[in-house]
C-alpha cells in the first residue's frame, strides 16, 4: 500500500521500537523491500532494550514522523497492533501528566494477573474504566494507578484531547486461521535464530529486563533461567500468543465501540486483492 500511493510506514508497535528485538517482535525488514525499492519506516530501532520507552514517547516521535512524512508531500501509513499507540496518537493522551505511584505498584506486584483485573473493577468508577487497555500486566497496572489518582485527585483535569482525521484499515481472520497463523510463524521464527537471539539479549542485558519485554522474551527468559524446559517454553509461549492476539481484538472491537471507525477486510484475501479493496475504500 505504501508503495501504491507513496508512503512511508510508522510504527506502532510497542516493541519493534527495542534495537536487537528483531526476530521475536517480526521486524521483519525484507518486508520493506517492494520491487527492488526499499520504503522508508519510523520508530523502529530507537532505543536500547534497557532503556524506557512511554506512550508518551511514542507520541512525540510520531507526531515528528508524520511531520517529516508529510513535508516530503508523502502518506504517512501508521502499521501496528498496538491498540493503546494508535488511539493515543489519534486522540490524544489523557492522562499523560498523572504520575507514577510506587507505593502503589509495589503492592499491586503481589497480585496475580487474574487478581489484578478483579482489583481495578473493584475501585470506584473513574473515567479510565470506560478507555482501560487491560490487554498485559503493565498496561492495568497503569490503569489502576490512574483510577487510584483520579479517585484522591478530584480536581485533575485531563489533558486535552486532539481528533487526527484517519482512515482505519483493521485484517480479518477466523479464530481457528488466526491460531493456525500464530503456529507457523512461531515455528519459523524459532528456525531462524530466535532463542539463537534470545541467549544474546539474556547474555548482554539479564533476565529481568528481558522477561520486561513480554511474549517470546519473557518465555526464552524463563527457558535460559532453567525454569522452564523446551517442551514448556514452546507451548506457554503458543498459548500466550494465541491469547495475547485474542486481547488485541478485545481491543480493537473496544476501540469501535468509543466511536473508531475500523473498515475490516479478509485477510485470507492475495495481498493484491487486500490492497484493491483498501484502494476502494480510500477513493
Amino acid at each position: 500500500m505504501a508503495q501504491r500511493i507513496s508512503g512511508e510506514i510508522i510504527s506502532a508497535d510497542s516493541r519493534q521500537v527495542y534495537r536487537e528485538l528483531n526476530i521475536g517482535t517480526g521486524k521483519d525488514y525484507s518486508d520493506y523491500l517492494i520491487n527492488g525499492k526499499l520504503i522508508p519506516y519510523h520508530l523502529i530501532d530507537c532505543v536500547n532494550p534497557d532503556e524506557s520507552f512511554t506512550v508518551s514517547d511514542f507520541i512525540r516521535e510520531y507526531d515528528r514522523a508524520r511531520t517529516y512524512i508529510e513535508t516530503q508531500n508523502k502518506q504517512a501509513i501508521m502499521c501496528g497492533g498496538t491498540g493503546s499507540y494508535i488511539v493515543a496518537a489519534l486522540n490524544g493522551l489523557t492522562y499523560d501528566g498523572i504520575p507514577q505511584n510506587n507505593n502503589l505498584r509495589n503492592q499491586l506486584i503481589h497480585l496475580s494477573k487474574d487478581e489484578l483485573p478483579q482489583y481495578f473493577n473493584s475501585m470506584p468508577r473513574t473515567a479510565v474504566h470506560q478507555t482501560a487497555d487491560n490487554s498485559t500486566v503493565k498496561r492495568l497496572v497503569r490503569a489502576i494507578e490512574i483510577a487510584d489518582f483520579l479517585n484522591t485527585n478530584k480536581s485533575f483535569k485531563p489533558a486535552e484531547a486532539r481528533q487526527t482525521p484517519a482512515h482505519i484499515i483493521g485484517l480479518s481472520l477466523d479464530n481457528s486461521e488466526r491460531n493456525n497463523r500464530i503456529e507457523k510463524r512461531l515455528i519459523t521464527r524459532l528456525q531462524e535464530g530466535l532463542l539463537d537471539e534470545g541467549e544474546r539479549i539474556y547474555n548482554r542485558y539479564g533476565y529481568h529486563i528481558m522477561h520486561r519485554m513480554g511474549l517470546e522474551y519473557k518465555f526464552m527468559a524463563l527457558h535460559l533461567s532453567g525454569n522452564l524446559t523446551y517442551a514448556e517454553f514452546y507451548a506457554q509461549l503458543l498459548t500466550a500468543i494465541k491469547q495475547f492476539a485474542k486481547r488485541q481484538m478485545t481491543y480493537f472491537r473496544k476501540m469501535q465501540r468509543d466511536g473508531m471507525c475500523i473498515h475490516w477486510i479478509n485477510a485470507e484475501l492475495p495481498l493484491q486483492k487486500q490492497c484493491e479493496v483498501i484502494m476502494q475504500h480510500l477513493l
